[in-house]
């Protein structure tokens, strides 16, 4: 999350970079509903990394993640651990993944058709 909520795509380049379509559900939800706040990237910025790979990312070392019983997770470092999470970037990174994902959305055109 920490690193996504510093990446926003503001409402009017969303209904911007939809604008190949009008029967679009996110345009839809942009043009219809308050949504001054823009949209805070956390969730792409998992599936640009599983896409791209880690060298993009900064990312913490490795550790274990576990699950309290009131829902927390606890991550613990270790060199054998199976876990690492993304930190966060740099403005300069923050602005070439907005890129990259606006890019997805203009490129979508291509299969929509």
């Amino acid at each position: 999350m920490e690193v996504g909520e510093n990446i926003e795509y503001k409402p009017e380049q969303v209904i911007s970079d939809i604008a190949w379509t009008d029967v679009h559900p996110i345009k839809q939800v942009y043009m219809r509903c308050n949504c001054n706040t823009g949209q805070m990237m956390w969730d792409p910025m998992v599936v640009i990394q599983a896409v791209e790979g880690d060298n993009l990312f900064t990312l913490s070392p490795r550790g274990t993640v576990s699950l309290t019983p009131d829902a927390k997770t606890i991550f613990t470092p270790s060199t054998t651990g199976n876990c690492r999470y993304q930190l966060p970037g740099t403005a300069d990174w923050n602005t070439t993944m907005l890129v990259k994902i606006r890019n997805v959305n203009r490129i979508s055109v291509a299969f929509s058709r």
